[in-house]
């Protein structure tokens, strides 16, 4: 998941929309081959030739004459053998892990190795396009842990940089004069010196970020590390990864905005994810918490929660009221317009009306007192109560 980090943060405009349309289209295809599963198991004798579905998927394929024919060996493959029938459903499922993906892939190719060159090359590209960046519940957990850890890095590498050159303004080289010499000792002591600050300006160069690190107080320990270790990735290399990306956590949870509106049916909404963001409404850096209230209040509902945890959503609301009150009457206006609609949105019917309302008359009196401080702030929020 730090890869994945670091791309979308290091790359262009362009590239980043590339990743977004081919995690679209596998989210795309899975819907689509998940449908055809079901109507196949639902009526093992339908003709499956012409429905959409099988049109839909012949054209991920690059030849059309040859995927047309490699279709009809794949739905008869479906019908007859119900191993890889099964293998493709687990594998199109929303539960479904990136350590398991692998499993399943293994298994596909292992019971597809009876078809010709051909079509054992379609199949790989269908599966390929299957499972090209799979995103579980565990990696958005994991994402929320890097973002929290470059939330609570207290420089940027732009900020390190300019230190860096400030510190270099600062300190001037001394020269102090020498006694004249021989053309030969000056010459090696020249060389001496030149190969000095060589190697000098190559440590500079790689202790950089390291001596920056240690001077602003960021601690790296994997003890006191906020990155959890798993059994699939390191947390040490992921927090080398994206330490020298140039974000505060804004671009983190833009990242986490796009996964959340790729796959809004895969469960993400749970309340382990949902305290966490919560979190970072506290963080000093104003475009966080602007960041953090606008994906809570447009992905988190009382319809898309998990049902199962409705206590513990109603503990985290009741624990974050206060904060979500005192940002619509002194935070910034984007933080004040999230947080009513968050209000509105998680709270239940008769209680968000009795907030609201509560928040209002507390408005209307600071409007009224004509505090130019959050006078812009609560005319914001007025707006958006009565809208």
């Amino acid at each position: 998941m730090a890869q994945l980090y670091y791309a979308f943060t290091t790359f262009d405009e362009y590239s980043i929309l590339s990743l977004i349309e081919i995690m679209k289209n596998r989210v795309f295809l899975n819907t689509i081959m998940k449908s055809l599963i079901d109507k196949i198991e639902s009526n093992p004798k339908i003709d499956l030739n012409n429905l959409k579905e099988v049109m839909l998927i012949s054209q991920q394929l690059l030849d059309a004459s040859k995927g047309h024919d490699f279709m009809k060996v794949f739905i008869n493959t479906l019908k007859t053998n119900h191993n890889v029938r099964g293998y493709f459903k687990n594998l199109v499922n929303v539960n479904n892990s990136c350590a398991k993906s692998l499993q399943w892939i293994q298994l596909i190719l292992t019971n597809l190795s009876s078809l010709n060159q051909t079509h054992m090359s379609m199949a790989k590209r269908l599966i390929e396009r299957m499972s090209s960046i799979v995103i579980d519940k565990e990696c958005i957990e994991k994402l929320i842990e890097l973002i929290e850890y470059k939330v609570n890095q207290k420089l940027t590498l732009k900020q390190r940089r300019l230190m860096k050159k400030q510190k270099k303004k600062v300190e001037k080289p001394k020269t102090r004069g020498k006694p004249r010499k021989g053309r030969k000792e000056e010459s090696s002591e020249e060389e001496e010196s030149a190969s000095e600050t060589d190697e000098e300006s190559d440590a500079d160069d790689d202790m950089t970020v390291n001596s920056m690190d240690i001077e602003e107080g960021v601690e790296d320990d994997d003890e006191t590390s906020t990155i959890k270790s798993s059994e699939n990735s390191n947390p040490h290399i992921d927090r080398l990864l994206i330490r020298h990306v140039d974000d505060d956590g804004e671009k983190g949870l833009k990242i986490l905005n796009y996964l959340l509106m790729i796959h809004n049916n895969y469960g993400f909404n749970n309340s382990n994810t949902y305290e966490k963001l919560f979190s970072f409404i506290n963080c000093k850096k104003d475009n966080v918490a602007s960041s953090t209230l606008k994906l809570l209040s447009t992905y988190y509902s009382i319809n898309s929660r998990n049902k199962d945890e409705a206590d513990s959503y109603n503990k985290i609301n009741n624990e974050n009221l206060e904060k979500l009150k005192n940002l619509c009457k002194h935070g910034k206006p984007k933080q004040a317009k999230h947080a009513v609609y968050l209000i509105y949105n998680n709270f239940d019917s008769p209680q968000n009306e009795e907030i609201l309302f509560e928040i209002y008359k507390n408005l209307v009196e600071e409007v009224e007192a004509k505090n130019g401080k959050t006078f812009v702030t609560c005319l914001i929020s007025l707006g958006h109560i009565c809208y």
